[in-house]
């Protein structure tokens, strides 16, 4: 367990932030996401008022968007799971995370998305949240 823990704070630790590659936000339930950026490690990080969903692979794709794993890191004091996770952009250990599946609807942006969730390490991947890109005038 050690090992594991001090393998992702290290890998975290070394990662950094490489210029923000897209533009964009998009609003669930009426809350904004907005793209915040890209990490060497081809993680994108998308940040929203209760944390940030850190997608692997998304990092600089805009024109072939897919499918995606991640995690969302809440912006919580509290203990929700039993693991810690690094956070990839501080390398600050979180125990209030969960795992994302998210699958883009359009290849290009502006992209909607839909997302699965889970809490920790919980298998189930369920009730989906739309999301719809904020287009400027």
């Amino acid at each position: 367990m050690k090992n594991i823990y001090s393998a992702l704070v290290a890998v975290a630790a070394s990662t950094f932030a490489a210029p923000i590659l897209a533009d964009e936000a998009w609003t669930i339930y009426g809350e904004d996401i907005v793209y915040e950026a890209d990490l060497e490690n081809g993680i994108a990080v998308l940040a929203h008022k209760d944390g940030k969903l850190f997608i692997e692979g998304l990092a600089g794709e805009t024109t072939r968007r897919s499918e995606y794993d991640g995690i969302i890191i809440r912006n919580r004091d509290s203990k929700m799971c039993d693991v810690g996770i690094a956070n990839p952009q501080t390398g600050e250990v979180s125990y209030s995370w969960g795992r994302i599946h998210m699958v883009f609807i359009d290849p290009e942006p502006p992209s909607r998305w839909m997302a699965f969730g889970a809490e920790c390490l919980k298998k189930e991947l369920k009730d989906p949240i739309f999301a719809e890109p904020v287009v400027g005038e």
